[in-house]
């Protein structure tokens, strides 16, 4: 379960306040208008970005006190923006979500590869795996990025 306490949410100034949240395993979405501080919310929950003031706790872990390689493996975060990866192909950008699990060179085994197989299957993209991101369509990027963070393998995605 992740509990929020308190937070505060921003670049440079505070944007989002979240006095007490408990988020669970279910799905849950976030909506709002354009600017209101959904996607730095998401970040700031994931560890991407640093709360203005607040705590964060992951199965009641504060998350400053995660390990910055083990966070990855217990909370993913899909951008409303694939990160411009260019000239890589489908395959290669869905093996990123497994990085957590590979040794300091990112070897990929056997049982990543399947794993990545997988979650094309499951998100219906297999049929780009060998495209480059380059060439998709932006609704295929948002579906190799979800593909990537179910390849992450977290109890929790934002």
């Amino acid at each position: 379960m992740i509990k929020i306490k308190d937070l505060k949410v921003g670049y440079n100034q505070e944007i989002l306040q979240l006095s007490k949240l408990e988020i669970s395993q279910d799905i849950y979405f976030v909506v709002g208008k354009n600017g209101a501080g959904k996607s730095t919310f998401l970040k700031t929950i994931s560890g991407q970005i640093p709360s203005i003031s607040g705590e964060i706790q992951i199965d009641g872990m504060n998350i400053n006190g995660i390990a910055n390689d083990e966070l990855p493996k217990i909370i993913s975060f899909v951008s409303p923006k694939m990160t411009d990866v260019d000239y890589v192909t489908v395959t290669d950008f869905i093996a990123l979500g497994r990085s957590p699990y590979t040794n300091y060179f990112g070897k990929i085994k056997e049982i990543d590869h399947e794993i990545i197989n997988q979650s094309a299957k499951l998100i219906g993209v297999t049929h780009l795996l060998n495209r480059y991101t380059s060439d998709l369509s932006d609704g295929e990027k948002q579906l190799v990025a979800i593909a990537k963070v179910i390849a992450q393998e977290t109890p929790y995605h934002s």
